[in-house]
């Protein structure tokens, strides 16, 4: 198969798969070089590494960043905002973004990773600030929408995960999302917040209680978590 040809299959994928921003820079960077075809592999060089070449002026080196945390930085959005994927797939966007506008200022001897998620979680704050739907409405659980399927046990699952993620506090949601999906540390989470260890502890020991409390205090929502 010719380059050329290799190319396209890999354009064809990529543009089916990546979010806009991906696309964008993919194709910024990719098509004004034709050394692109001969690129070497840059995927197992660390983070600074990397954006140091960026800063060098291997610009389309930006691309292995993107593919690497966009996948992340979207299931955070993901989840904040009720599964909502336009939404979280507009958020990446501005991420990334706002990194290649400010990845000068970035200080070389952090982690990369907490800092890309303290732009996420300060655009998510912003979002939330402007989206009255999150603070005016709530969901309605009712036995019809709570109903179990066994062909369909994996969808169940996530819609009871969406229910109790809606109905914790921004805050306390967050530090879950942070934890348990993110995987990230309580001093990562407390760099990526802006806080400390103990008060994020605090938090997470919170959401837990408050999720007890809102199984308990819903007679039908304590029976689908019991299925």
């Amino acid at each position: 198969m010719s380059c050329l040809a290799i190319f396209l299959d890999r354009l064809s994928a990529r543009c089916i798969k990546l979010s806009l921003i991906k696309f964008y820079y993919f194709v910024l960077f990719s098509l004004k070089d034709i050394s692109f075809f001969n690129k070497p592999d840059y995927s197992c060089l660390s983070d600074i590494q990397i954006i140091q070449k960026i800063l060098d002026w291997q610009k389309d080196l930006f691309e292995v960043i993107v593919n690497r945390y966009s996948d992340k930085i979207f299931r955070y959005f993901y989840y904040q905002f009720n599964f909502e994927k336009d939404i979280a797939e507009e958020l990446v966007q501005e991420v990334f973004l706002k990194v290649w506008q400010n990845l000068n200022k970035f200080d070389l001897t952090k982690k990369f990773e907490t800092w890309l998620f303290s732009i996420a979680h300060n655009l998510a704050i912003d979002r939330i600030k402007t989206w009255k739907i999150w603070t005016e409405t709530k969901l309605q659980l009712n036995n019809e929408a709570l109903e179990f399927d066994n062909h369909d046990e994996y969808k169940y699952k996530l819609q009871l995960l969406k229910i109790l993620l809606e109905r914790l506090d921004y805050r306390y949601r967050e530090v879950l999302i942070l934890y348990y999906f993110d995987w990230k540390s309580y001093d990562e989470i407390a760099e990526i917040l802006d806080t400390t260890k103990n008060t994020v502890w605090s938090w997470i020991k919170r959401a837990k209680d408050k999720l007890k409390e809102i199984i308990e205090r819903d007679p039908v929502l304590k029976e689908a978590i019991e299925i």
